[in-house]
């Protein structure tokens, strides 16, 4: 009666949880399928607790019991094969295709074959005990199969995930391989002795009951969308075939000691407590911690290396080696170093030589800061200095505690520098450890700082595939403006013409005023536009000479008529092309007039410090930080209705001719500054 009610029991909170998880969880094949599992498993419940509460029908219980069998082994190892999984046909087992296409005989013969052609039982209503015939053999071995093959697949999920992707499905996983792991013991006592035991029924109570609560508590947690990429390698390192095998070598040695342990309620107790911590050790192998722990623990005693060092640089770079944006980049970074290092969060700073700060461009499983470090930050200094990786654990004299703070809102674990050559082009920032307890020695350092570098270079040959980019744009932009320039040349020309003809067929004067001046207009205007389409240099032929810089600004200050623009500071002479720099100077001219208010005040400033520069301020609109950095000085880039978005591009070119550079400070509703700096001596060709 205990068993009765404490089985019905099992088959409420069964229920319960398939209709929590269609409730909460993703609406997918996968979830339609989980919740069919444990709505059949439930029913399996109540037609085996039937069966054993009228012993004396049983065949007519065990007959609804054989297709629920067969029905649950099929929607588990389906649900093993979608959950969380990018489905391939090309990318699945052989096996696994082998089991898709005999499902249908399995779900027919669960149908309709008769239980008396499956087992047979002389005194089933004393000994419930149910002896397999051949046929009942072959039923039951193929629905063994197909419990191992979805435990395999559950597996091999787990394992092709990454660790955010891991703990997310973890205990979804727990709580199906729980009602996997009961069935393949059941079955195997079958297959092994040739006799399903129904005595151990209690104990597939116990396994519905522990499912649910993990598959409950899973959902409480909630679980984002999560679909991971099976590789084939990874089809062939699962653990779950060796730990099946052990387990059925270790079951027969079993076999004989249980009959010494007398009545059927002790063997029950033996195998629920033998069952239980089975699933706790798999609760605790699961645990990140702990297998850290285990590594740490093994690479110390059994490696001279704690590191497989060409496993650790061929995974990092194929992760690398897969990144189409930098987005993708920067996220496979980070990722590489948290797994490398058992870290729960990293970031990455990038140097930007426009604003002369790092910047704060991804973040992996932690928010992103928006604050920015100059090189003056004491932690820049360290790096910049030494080269090291800073560690928090160890106090430098040389950081201020303040300055680390920026980094992040969290507690740093480490920062790796990121250098390209002698240049500090960013660092990662570790957060999180895993294994708290772990100590890091200098092989950790080194082998941060070797893929720091590698990093370096998939960072540069990113920027070189952008610059790249760039360049066929321009290629594209400067066949465009060929056949463009061409037909305007003909429109000018045919223009050209009727203004002639205008003059020499004039009606009345009115008219013909006003025609000529609509037509030169035009005309003018289609010029204009030839020579900006015509203006689109990648490298600038300089023409070298000596340049007052205070008498330049001022003629060109001079040549645009609108505007209240102020010159001032002190005569600088530098060897640049005059032309040039006023064409620089008339570019920034006319953004700030456009980004200020009509009277608005631009000030101009010429003077030296170690270099020249000419300063350009505005009291106007200002740009965001990530204007500046993504857009500010990209071809076709532009906030401007009618503007062409080439001035800076064009800009920024004829200032690095001159081995020179433009920096930038804005705020947005404070105005902006453009500075640009000049060598007091030439360029060298």
């Amino acid at each position: 009666m205990i068993l009765t009610v404490f089985s019905w029991t099992a088959c409420i909170i069964a229920l319960s949880v398939s209709v929590l998880t269609f409730s909460r969880g993703e609406r997918c094949t996968s979830t339609y399928l989980l919740v069919a599992s444990i709505i059949t498993a439930a029913f399996l419940e109540v037609a085996e607790s039937l069966s054993l509460y009228a012993p004396l029908d049983y065949l007519s219980s065990k007959r609804t019991s054989i297709f629920l069998e067969a029905a649950l082994s099929i929607l588990l190892f389906f649900f093993s094969i979608l959950f969380s999984r990018k489905f391939s046909w090309q990318s699945t087992p052989l096996i696994s295709r082998f089991l898709i296409i005999i499902t249908p005989l399995l779900f027919i013969a669960g149908l309709t074959v008769a239980p008396d052609r499956l087992f047979y039982s002389p005194d089933f209503v004393s000994e419930r005990m149910l002896f397999l015939s051949n046929s009942g053999f072959v039923f039951y071995i193929t629905v063994f199969i197909y419990l191992v093959a979805a435990l395999f697949n559950l597996e091999a999920t787990f394992r092709s995930a990454l660790r955010p992707e891991q703990w997310q499905i973890k205990f979804t996983i727990i709580g199906v391989g729980t009602l996997l792991g009961f069935f393949i013991f059941y079955y195997s006592q079958g297959l092994l002795y040739r006799s399903i035991n129904m005595n151990l029924s209690p104990l597939r109570t116990l396994a519905l009951v522990v499912s649910g609560a993990f598959l409950t508590y899973s959902l409480r947690r909630g679980r984002s969308q999560v679909k991971v990429t099976l590789s084939r390698e990874m089809a062939f390192r699962s653990l779950v075939l060796v730990i099946v095998g052990g387990y059925l070598i270790l079951l027969g040695l079993l076999g004989q000691g249980l009959r010494y342990f007398g009545e059927a309620s002790q063997q029950i107790i033996f195998l629920s407590v033998f069952f239980l911590g089975c699933i706790f050790l798999i609760v605790i192998l699961l645990s990140e911690q702990m297998k850290r722990k285990i590594k740490v623990f093994v690479n110390k005693n059994f490696f001279d290396n704690k590191y497989d060092y060409r496993m650790q640089w061929l995974n990092f770079t194929s992760r690398i080696a897969e990144t189409r944006n930098n987005s993708e980049l920067d996220a496979a970074i980070l990722s590489a170093f948290c797994d490398t290092f058992a870290m729960g969060a990293a970031m990455i700073y990038i140097w930007a030589p426009e604003q002369q700060v790092y910047f704060n461009r991804g973040a992996y499983q932690t928010d992103a800061s928006a604050f920015t470090l100059t090189r003056d930050n004491s932690l820049i200094r360290y790096m910049l200095k030494l080269g090291w990786v800073y560690n928090s654990d160890y106090h430098e004299s040389e950081i201020d505690a303040a300055d680390v703070a920026v980094v992040s809102s969290e507690n740093i674990a480490f920062t790796v520098p990121v250098f390209m050559g002698a240049d500090l082009e960013g660092f990662i920032v570790l957060l999180r450890p895993i294994n708290k307890g772990e100590e890091y020695t200098y092989e950790d350092y080194d082998l941060m700082k070797t893929l720091a570098s590698q990093a370096a270079f998939a960072l540069a040959s990113a920027g070189l595939s952008e610059q790249l980019a760039v360049s066929r744009e321009m290629e594209a932009v400067g066949k465009v403006t060929a056949f463009v320039m061409h037909d305007l040349k003909n429109l000018v020309y045919s223009l050209s013409l009727l203004t002639e003809n205008a003059v020499d067929y004039i009606g009345e004067p009115e008219f013909q005023k006003d025609l000529l001046d609509t037509l030169g207009n035009t005309v003018a205007k289609m010029k204009f536009l030839i020579a900006k389409l015509k203006d689109l240099p990648e490298r600038h032929n300089l023409e070298l000479g000596e340049v007052d810089l205070l008498n330049m600004a001022t003629e060109t200050v001079a040549s645009i008529p609108c505007g209240d623009i102020t010159v001032s500071g002190s005569s600088v002479v530098a060897v640049a092309d005059s032309q040039e720099l006023s064409k620089v100077l008339t570019n920034l001219l006319i953004n700030a007039l456009d980004a200020s208010d009509k009277g608005g005040c631009i000030n101009v400033e010429v003077g030296v410090k170690e270099q020249a520069f000419i300063r350009v301020i505005d009291r106007g609109c200002g740009m965001t930080p990530e204007f500046i950095r993504e857009h500010l000085f990209s071809p076709f880039k532009t906030t401007k209705i009618k503007g062409l978005g080439i001035g800076l591009y064009q800009s920024k070119q004829i200032i690095e001719a001159h081995q020179g550079r433009v920096e930038v400070e804005s705020k947005p509703g404070n105005g902006t500054t453009f500075t640009v700096w000049l060598p007091l001596s030439g360029p060298l060709f």
